[in-house]
């Protein structure tokens, strides 16, 4: 039988759980630390991390750790790749919507500079990889949100294979990285969350080394002015997407990587179509599946899904 250790915690306002094959369980401490380096780099509600910074220099080369030079790199290709369907400059509006503070800690809120615009292209982002160095367009802000649940899930799930497990799983917020060898006949099950009722699971996949992430309207809610709001955005007019009639509410995607499986889910949602998530990459992001339900119940899929579906 396979030796498992596991430990869940909070981190990056979110539950996390990390499961290692093999290796020993000091591992986990290892994730544990490292997540939280992360997150202290990443951050938008944390002062004095590189993204703080970042958002506050309004154009001005910010000298940055390594992490966030990578960070930022996804972050720009992502925008890019998805034609600005991905939009990681959207913090202004977010915090105009009432999502300026932590949702799990309200002594930390994000702010951002004085001509701080939402909806800001990337494309010029200067990014020095000799000096760690990074020039935002001067409108531009950074909220890693999703990309940096990813991103973590992929760094951590591969330093802990590095690291002597035989398989590690990281999920982060929903954002999950399986590598390795898995517990069940060397695969890795992962569970969809179903759409309306969070607590269980819609499908069970089977997974050898990938990526799966779901984003849904309903993740992150809450009332501004007598109006619900809730933290997936229409980058075209920088307010809630509508979550009623046959809208897309929830999109779940695998692809490699959890950083683009969570680029492909966000993607769906926005664009209101599985098909658009699976081609919400760049050309190396291999091969991306989607699922994607509509608040009447209606699930569509991308032809690559039912490759996942653990029967």
């Amino acid at each position: 039988m396979d030796v498992l250790a596991r430990t869940s915690f909070s981190a990056m306002g979110n539950s996390v759980d990390v499961t290692v094959v093999g290796g020993g369980a000091h591992l986990l401490d290892a994730a544990a630390e490292r997540i939280e380096q992360l997150e202290s780099r990443w951050s938008r509600f944390r002062d004095g991390s590189d993204v703080a910074r970042l958002n506050a220099a309004g154009g001005r080369p910010v000298p940055v750790h390594r992490d966030t030079v990578l960070l930022v790199q996804y972050l720009v290709a992502a925008q890019a790749a998805t034609l600005g369907a991905f939009d990681p400059t959207l913090g202004p509006a977010l915090a105009r919507l009432g999502y300026r503070t932590s949702r799990t800690d309200s002594r930390r809120t994000s702010s951002f500079h004085d001509g701080a615009l939402a909806g800001t292209d990337l494309s010029s982002t200067r990014i020095d990889r000799r000096f760690d160095e990074i020039v935002l367009p001067p409108a531009a802000t950074l909220d890693p949100g999703g990309l940096g649940k990813g991103l973590a899930a992929d760094l951590v799930a591969t330093m802990l294979l590095h690291g002597g497990a035989e398989g590690a799983c990281v999920s982060i917020g929903g954002d999950i990285r399986c590598t390795g060898r898995g517990p069940v006949d060397g695969h890795w099950t992962i569970g969809v969350a179903d759409a309306f009722g969070r607590s269980r699971s819609a499908e069970l996949l089977r997974l050898g080394d990938g990526g799966v992430a779901t984003s849904s309207v309903f993740a992150k809610q809450w009332t501004m002015d007598g109006a619900p709001r809730h933290h997936v955005l229409d980058p075209d007019t920088a307010q809630p997407l509508p979550p009623g009639g046959g809208a897309v509410v929830q999109a779940s995607a695998v692809a490699a990587e959890a950083v683009w499986a969570e680029v492909a889910a966000t993607v769906a949602l926005v664009r209101q179509s599985a098909l658009a998530g699976a081609l919400g990459g760049p050309g190396g992001a291999g091969r991306i599946a989607v699922r994607a339900v509509r608040a009447d119940g209606a699930v569509e899929q991308s032809g690559d899904w039912m490759g996942f579906v653990h029967e």
